[in-house]
């Protein structure tokens, strides 16, 4: 997945393949996360086709009955917040609140992660949303996070006295 290539994709996908086939090397949450992440990484296939591959590697993990972890959801998220698709911030909502779904809290880390990243694309107005959920959820946000929501709260104070 490191090469960003079809034929190196194509080759990760056989692997999994194989592995998925036999007891003896059933892939993991990291073997899953691994390709997704490279795909969220590259832009070296439309966007289409990423989401697509995207849709089927989570499908096929449940297939297989793995569920993520906090780490791997820490690491889609991340993932999806760097990616050079311009909507990739929606998978990282959408992780989120699978988390919430699957009954794995949403930590510090989780909280900084999104919130750090959403800033990072410009993407006040949704960073904005979660600070307010965030609150709604009784999360009591570390010093860390709550100079994230001091900005964000600036930031959109700010936008509002220029419109």
């Amino acid at each position: 997945m490191r090469a960003q290539t079809e034929e190196s994709l194509k080759a990760a996908l056989l692997m999994l393949d194989k592995m998925e086939k036999d007891p003896s090397i059933k892939p993991n949450e990291v073997t899953y996360t691994s390709i997704l992440t490279g795909l969220y990484r590259g832009n070296w296939i439309s966007h289409q086709v990423a989401d697509g591959l995207r849709r089927s590697i989570m499908a096929r993990m449940r297939k297989m009955q793995i569920k993520p972890n906090h780490a791997t959801y820490h690491i889609l998220i991340k993932a999806s917040l760097s990616s050079s698709d311009p909507q990739g911030y929606r998978d990282a909502l959408a992780f989120f609140q699978e988390m919430e779904v699957q009954g794995i809290p949403r930590v510090q880390s989780t909280w900084y992660l999104l919130l750090s990243g959403l800033m990072g694309l410009g993407r006040w107005d949704v960073a904005s949303e979660m600070v307010s959920k965030m609150f709604k959820s009784g999360h009591e946000p570390s010093p860390s996070i709550k100079n994230l929501v001091s900005e964000i709260n600036s930031h959109q104070a700010s936008s509002i006295r220029t419109e």
